[in-house]
């Protein structure tokens, strides 16, 4: 057995969640598979962790543990008592630490209170205290000096940094030391796909996962798409986009651009709005897919595009712009078929090569998946990340 002993501090839900789950899921499994004890304690759950029935439990030798359930509830505007339960759920996580004999606290936020409260821990018994951050800090580019001070400072108390990207560890490097910050790629889950299998579909579709932020260039997608079928000779793929489009609509209101671009090039009965999809459910949806497609301008986050892993895993082409650093691991026409950011007509052609050459384009999805698995695989870098923890002081 390692003698290495984590617990990771998470607010987001688990096992079943979102994308910030399903990294942290993939890392500590590779770490439990090398004999490490992990232990995720879910401080002040969101309400997202009510699909979660569980308190407590293991999945593939990770374990979990819930302070309080308290914030499933709808609790509204009442942010004081959630604030309070927060607190609480700090306090509980001390019971844990102790029990479990943890030598190491990793730590997926960077909260100011969380900060101090496990800096103090990590400090009275000498273990290291690690940050996993896929994005730049919030307050990077505020105007406010204090505000970037205080988002300095609370880089500051973490022994070390895990990060997603090439840009992000020189970032952190400079706030920190290049030696205590570690570059972990955007992780997948390996077996994530493996209960699913391929169902025969009449009318063959392209997918788009977006997310709210902003971040996934729809607006492009869906033109792209609309000049795609103006190409097509055959008739074309349909388009399904799943995402929470109304909130996206509400945060970013040019996103109703994209209704009109809809209704005025008539294609209300090729396009579907489908909504949000359960987590566990995407997997199907992605792997019946044609193609699937991401087109962002920018990675404005210094992050990598989380869903790309899942993407390539499926199995199926993956249409992506060459944003950020996806062109450092990916080859254009070998694994994935790239086009220039913003590049509608690029797009386009690339859908119509999916169309138009089956073969090929299934020959590029599975060198696709065989480089997520191998080079988005959380086990490829594992033993580097426990020599990294081990050597932080």
């Amino acid at each position: 057995m390692n003698d290495l002993r984590c617990a990771l501090i998470f607010l987001g839900p688990f096992p079943v969640g979102n994308v910030s789950t399903l990294r942290i899921l993939s890392y500590c499994k590779a770490l439990a598979n090398k004999g490490v004890f992990v232990k995720v304690l879910i401080i002040a759950p969101t309400t997202e962790a009510q699909v979660n029935k569980d308190r407590f439990g293991s999945i593939d030798g990770v374990e979990y543990q819930y302070m309080t359930g308290i914030t499933w509830r709808k609790l509204g505007k009442f942010r004081l008592i959630k604030y309070l339960y927060y607190i609480i759920g700090l306090l509980i996580s001390l019971k844990y630490l102790n029990k479990d004999r943890i030598n190491c606290v990793l730590s997926y936020h960077d909260e100011l209170v969380s900060n101090v409260f496990y800096r103090v821990f990590a400090s009275l018994f000498s273990i290291p205290y690690i940050l996993d951050k896929t994005e730049y800090p919030k307050d990077r580019s505020s105007k406010s000096k204090f505000r970037r001070e205080v988002a300095r400072y609370r880089l500051k108390l973490f022994s070390g940094i895990i990060t997603i990207t090439s840009e992000l560890k020189e970032f952190y490097s400079r706030i920190l030391t290049p030696e205590r910050v570690f570059l972990l790629p955007m992780t997948i889950d390996i077996n994530r796909f493996q209960n699913t299998e391929v169902q025969e579909i009449s009318d063959p579709y392209i997918a788009v996962i977006f997310g709210t932020h902003n971040r996934d260039g729809l607006e492009v997608s869906v033109k792209a798409y609309g000049e795609y079928c103006r190409l097509s000779d055959a008739p074309p793929f349909k388009l399904k986009l799943v995402g929470d489009f109304n909130t996206l609509c509400q945060r970013w209101p040019r996103t109703e651009l994209i209704k009109r671009y809809i209704e005025d090039n008539n294609l209300g009965s090729l396009i579907e709005i489908i909504g949000l999809v359960p987590i566990n459910d995407v997997p199907q949806l992605l792997i019946n897919a044609a193609c699937l497609m991401t087109t962002p301008a920018n990675y404005a986050s210094g992050g990598f595009p989380t869903k790309l892993g899942e993407y390539l895993l499926a199995g199926v082409p993956v249409i992506a712009t060459s944003a950020g650093e996806i062109s450092n691991y990916l080859t254009d026409e070998i694994n994935i078929l790239l086009s220039p950011t913003n590049n509608v007509n690029h797009i386009a052609r690339r859908i119509l090569f999916v169309q138009n050459n089956p073969k090929a384009a299934q020959k590029i999805a599975l060198a696709g998946k065989a480089l997520a698995i191998e080079v988005f695989n959380a086990e490829t870098y594992s033993w580097k990340l426990i020599k990294f923890i081990k050597g932080i002081k």
